[in-house]
């Protein structure tokens, strides 16, 4: 019997070693975790808390222990007592001394031994924000696959409205143009400006100038610089147009239209600079989420180095076929050649023959049929199409 008894004892001490080491454990996972904890026994004390809990009351950890719970909540607040009663509570609206909204759930846990509560709690601010950042991301997504499905449909006279209309949307940008780069000439082409239809005619106004002829003349080093950076932001026009604007008229536009800087972002592929699109920025409009920009970007570029590849290929299509057509027609004016000049050495023989004649007439109407037939000849070889 004793050794039964202390086979049994000897058990039960390695149980409550086991629970030990595992309670040690939790107690290291829930101090891992970013979200803030607290461990509060029945009577509100608190027996543990996290650093994120911490951090959200502004306190340190170690001192959270042993406050009590109505210390960190609003005393006019009766929420505790009631979670309490219930066990279990989530989603009620808490308010800490410092009037800070929290979102609050408690679960009831065995701690140490006792019974005790899980309380986690949530900043409804930055739930709020989480959730908004969420939702914008959604967004975000779905305007990208948008474009995606679109461009590719879009006509080719109207890729470039296309595209400047979709960073819009995305960036819900002032407006947003967008440039062919000219590698010969060495600048920018403007190909589109996205603005409301009512500011088109003040816009082009205050440029001075048309769109047709609204270019950006780039350095070497400008160049060099767009490709290395890929995009940035400026605060000036002036700055943001490389001084191709008047920086009197860029900053008076600036003014006019509320614009608070400016996001320019450059699509290329490899070392070749395909083009460049500027996105003016309201004060009260957050910047676009940069993930989302480059892989726009990204696109862009791509589609765009595709776009430019096709043209390339057509116009070498296009000298392809003028040079087999032009071989064509060699060799035909080579084999016609000798009979021409048959044809006019008798012309010439029959003029030299008529200029000794008293009536040249019939000379001429020898020589008629000749020049009639050179003249046929010609113009079919003229016409001729390979």
């Amino acid at each position: 019997m004793e050794k039964i008894l202390k086979d049994d004892d000897d058990t039960s001490q390695r149980s409550r070693g086991e629970a030990a080491e595992m309670e040690d454990v939790l107690e290291q996972w829930l101090g891992c975790v970013n979200c803030p904890l607290l461990v509060h026994d029945a009577q509100g004390r608190i027996l543990f808390a996290n650093a994120a809990a911490g951090t959200l009351f502004g306190y340190p950890a170690p001192v959270l222990c042993d406050m009590q719970v109505a210390d960190i909540e609003d005393t006019e607040s009766d929420h505790f007592e009631q979670a309490r009663a219930r066990g279990l509570a989530a989603g009620t609206a808490l308010a800490r001394k410092t009037q800070l909204p929290l979102d609050v759930s408690l679960q009831r846990i065995a701690w140490r031994g006792e019974e005790a509560f899980l309380y986690t709690a949530h900043s409804r601010a930055e739930k709020e924000f989480l959730q908004e950042k969420t939702h914008r991301y959604a967004r975000d997504l779905s305007l990208f696959q948008l474009f995606l499905m679109g461009v590719m449909d879009t006509p080719e006279s109207d890729v470039h409205v296309f595209i400047a209309r979709s960073l819009k949307d995305f960036a819900d940008a002032f407006f947003v143009s967008i440039s062919d780069y000219d590698g010969e000439a060495r600048r920018l082409q403007h190909r589109h400006i996205e603005i409301e239809s009512r500011l088109v005619g003040k816009l082009f106004h205050l440029l001075g100038t048309s769109l047709d002829n609204l270019h950006t003349p780039l350095s070497d080093a400008d160049r060099e610089r767009v490709l290395h950076t890929g995009w940035t932001i400026e605060k000036s026009l002036y700055e943001a147009a490389f001084h191709s604007i008047p920086q009197p008229v860029a900053d008076a536009l600036q003014r006019w239209f509320r614009i608070d800087r400016f996001i320019g972002i450059a699509y290329f592929h490899g070392n070749e600079l395909l083009g460049t699109s500027l996105l003016a920025m309201q004060a009260h409009v957050p910047d676009p989420s940069i993930e989302m920009l480059q892989a726009f970007r990204y696109a862009i570029s791509q589609f765009l180095h595709g776009h430019r590849m096709r043209r390339r290929l057509a116009e070498l299509s296009r000298s392809h076929d003028f040079s087999v057509a032009m071989e064509v027609r060699g060799r035909i004016a080579c084999s016609l050649a000798p009979g021409l000049q048959s044809m006019l050495d008798r012309i010439l023989q029959e003029c030299e023959t008529a200029g000794g004649q008293e009536n040249p007439a019939g000379a001429l109407e020898r020589i008629r049929p000749l020049a009639q037939e050179i003249s046929s000849i010609l113009k079919q070889f003229s016409d001729f199409n390979p």
